[in-house]
């Protein structure tokens, strides 16, 4: 064992908390770390850690760890076109919650081979729906994509484009392809 005064050691305890490195601190430090006595002492202190550690985790609330992110949320959308004698589609995506109709557009297209977007980007009024399965609007024939939200059969335009809007659980979104409204 390391012998060296009570004051000396004292005197290099305070230091230490003062934050002042002393080297007799250090070295009995060093000695004793190597000791029978010293590695049994790490060995506690590493054994009470792991133990303080299990007993916290089996204190929270079960799947704290393992959070399973936002909630996904079906909606419905179909694809008609004013214009032609095509019949509507129909189908079911989901957006997460808090997530915008763009993404529900973009997990549709990633699952049904029959469904295909464009989208156009304006410096005014940022994602604009360009073309659904094929159909893109044109500003020469003045046709548009209408996006349309609702249920019950009471529907109503959005205000904001596509990357914007927030979709509610089981909403019907339907984008029509039509004519400008004619101004008189």
């Amino acid at each position: 064992m390391v012998t060296a005064s009570m004051e000396v050691f004292w005197e290099a305890e305070c230091a230490h908390r003062r934050g002042v490195r002393h080297p007799i601190r250090t070295e009995l430090l060093c000695r004793y770390r190597h000791t029978s006595e010293g590695k049994k002492s790490h060995r506690m202190a590493l054994s009470s850690t792991a133990l303080f550690s299990v007993g916290f985790l089996l204190l929270l609330p079960q799947g704290t760890l393992m959070s399973k992110g936002p909630e996904s949320l079906p909606i419905i959308l179909t694809v008609e076109n004013d214009l032609s004698n095509m019949t509507p589609e129909t189908y079911s995506s989901s957006v997460v919650e808090g997530g915008v109709l763009l993404g529900a557009l973009r997990r549709l297209q990633e699952t049904q081979q029959d469904f295909k977007f464009t989208v156009k980007e304006d410096p005014d009024f940022g994602l604009m729906l360009e073309s659904v399965n094929g159909v893109a609007g044109s500003e020469r024939e003045q046709t548009y994509w209408e996006i349309l939200s609702g249920g019950s059969g009471d529907y109503s335009r959005l205000d904001v484009g596509i990357g914007c809007y927030k979709p509610t659980a089981n909403e019907h979104i339907i984008l029509r392809f039509s004519m400008w409204p004619q101004h008189v």
